[in-house]
Parts: structure tokens; C-alpha cells; sequence
């Protein structure tokens, strides 16, 4: 069962890290907050079951200022390998397991796991058989025109690549027609050197 308190505290603890970096960043300003931010409670469990239907997952976009969102995710089975160049944002792994891969390297994912996700690094994160729930933090929120969707290759042959799921392509031996007739004719002039001699 979801704790909602651990929840409650995770938000906490995000919220004063990125209450901390506004502050690091115009060390001599006052941090107020925006006009029209209003404060709110969810249920975790309730808001990630409207989420609006993606490829592999479906997201409930929970709070949106112009300075951070969060939102409650599904990933069922995968969010596919992508980039933000525009925010870094900060998952915690809420019910599920599954992997991720972070800048070429696999992370297990379990409850309880935090993930800081920097602008530009290449992730992708794949539920293990049933559905993993992610609350994610954005800063600033992403543009989602501006995500860029990595399509992964798959080196079978050193220089042949293909997509996976792809069936292999034929290797060209010959690339030109001259060429297996050359073969032909020096291996017929090789044998018949070989037999006079």
C-alpha cells in the first residue's frame, strides 16, 4: 500500500531542494511564490490511475508552476530511451520494479529508489512484468515538443546495424557485377595452372 506520508515527505524534501537551487542561483533575491500557485493535496493511487494514455506509460500531470511540475506516471511496459534538453527532473519509484539505464548504464528500480535525471542525459525506464508507478519532479517543466526519442540500433556485423525487432540484413559480398566474374576467370586460369603443373 502506498504511504502517503513518505510521499507528503518526498515532496518536501524536492520541494526545498529546488526552493534551495532558486535561492543559490539569485543569492541576493527573495524568493516569493508565483501569483497564482495554489496549494493542493492528492492521492497518489487516484491520480496516477487518470493519466493520459503515452506509448508504454501514462502520465497525470498532478502540479505545474513555472518553475517545476509533478506528476504521477504508470510505466507499463516502458518509457522509451529520450532526452529532455530543456529540465532535469528527479523520479521516485512509488510501487513496482523495473530497470533503468541512465547515460549507457542500468539502474535496478525498486520503491523507495530516487533517480536525479540531468538535462540531456540520455534514460529510458522499463517496468519488470506488471506496472511500476513513478512520482516525477521536472525542473523546469519540459517543453514535451522539445523531447528528443532515441531509436536504438543494434550492431550485429562490425559497420551492419538494424533496428531491434529487425530481421537481419544480407551482407554484400559483391558490389558490383565485374567483380564475380573476375573471381570466376582467376579461378579458372589458377586451375588450369595448377593442372600443367
Amino acid at each position: 500500500m502506498i504511504k502517503i506520508t513518505t510521499i507528503l515527505l518526498v515532496l518536501t524534501v524536492v520541494l526545498a531542494l529546488v526552493h534551495g537551487a532558486l535561492a543559490a542561483e539569485t543569492p541576493n533575491a527573495t524568493i516569493t511564490p508565483a501569483p497564482t500557485a495554489v496549494s493542493a493535496v492528492f492521492g497518489f493511487s487516484e491520480e496516477v490511475v487518470k493519466g493520459a494514455q503515452r506509448e508504454g506509460f501514462t502520465i497525470m500531470q498532478m502540479v505545474k508552476t513555472p518553475e517545476y511540475t509533478a506528476s504521477a506516471i504508470a510505466v507499463k511496459p516502458e518509457i522509451k530511451m529520450h532526452s529532455h534538453p530543456d529540465g532535469n527532473h528527479v523520479i521516485y519509484i512509488v510501487n513496482g520494479s523495473g530497470t533503468g539505464i541512465l547515460d549507457g548504464k542500468s539502474y535496478a528500480l525498486k520503491p523507495g529508489t530516487i533517480v536525479h535525471i540531468p538535462k540531456g542525459s540520455i534514460h529510458n525506464i522499463k517496468a519488470d512484468g506488471g506496472e511500476m508507478q513513478i512520482l516525477d519532479f521536472a525542473r523546469p517543466p519540459f517543453d514535451p515538443a522539445k523531447i528528443e526519442w532515441i531509436t536504438p540500433t543494434v550492431t550485429t556485423t562490425p559497420g551492419i546495424t538494424q533496428t531491434p525487432g529487425e530481421q537481419p540484413r544480407a551482407i554484400p559480398v559483391f558490389s558490383s557485377p565485374v567483380i564475380p566474374i573476375a573471381v570466376v576467370i582467376g579461378l579458372v586460369v589458377l586451375l588450369r595452372y595448377k593442372r600443367r603443373t
